[in-house]
């Protein structure tokens, strides 16, 4: 399972495993420890492929969003081991989503990608897909995270202070070959984090 540390101002998440039978095998854990600060523990074998297996915190938003997250530290035993912010359609396995994530850095995952990553699923039940941004190292225990919805675009930026930003990547959902469309008013918005096996 994953261990991920956050800060931010977190109210009305609802924290759910997503996935498919026996897969998250470790049941996801959430809860406060402070004002600002949730610890996750989240197991799943990946958010990727045509299916999502993790744990969630979530709540529906509608229209245009900007959260911002700062990881503090995360300890996910695989090299792809995910935790960050997630858009999506439903708690479906299979939902299309877009994502900003970290990877565990080298301290505590020797083998660990250490970057961040963008991906999405752009129709519920196809696959996953990523760009070929740069491998930026999340700088914890300060790797802030945003992810912002600006009609049918959602952006992610990245940054070190939660003030300043450096943009990182965009889709757009209405755009041309995205096979599901622009994404509805009200979709999920949350944390989530993955252990990157079972």
């Amino acid at each position: 399972n994953s261990g991920i540390n956050v800060a931010g101002r977190l109210e009305y998440l609802t924290p759910m495993d997503i996935g498919t039978a026996g897969d998250p095998a470790v049941v996801g854990t959430s809860y406060s420890v402070g004002a600002n600060t949730v610890s996750a523990t989240g197991g799943g074998s990946d958010v990727w492929g045509t299916a999502d297996h993790m744990h969630m915190l979530y709540r529906p938003v509608t229209g245009d969003f900007d959260v911002k997250v700062r990881v503090e530290s995360f300890v996910g035993p695989g090299s792809w081991s995910k935790a960050g912010l997630m858009v999506r359609g439903s708690t479906d396995a299979g939902s299309r989503n877009i994502f900003l994530a970290t990877t565990p850095n080298l301290q505590n995952v020797p083998t660990g990608v250490n970057r961040y990553q963008f991906a999405w699923r752009d129709v519920d039940g196809g696959g996953a897909a990523w760009g070929s941004e740069a491998a930026v190292v999340p700088p914890y225990p300060n790797a802030w995270l945003r992810l912002q919805r600006v009609g049918s675009v959602i952006n992610a930026y990245v940054g070190e202070n939660g003030v300043d930003w450096t943009f990182y990547a965009s889709r757009d959902t209405a755009g041309p070959g995205i096979g599901g469309g622009a994404y509805p008013d009200t979709m999920l918005v949350g944390l989530f984090g993955d252990a990157g096996n079972n």
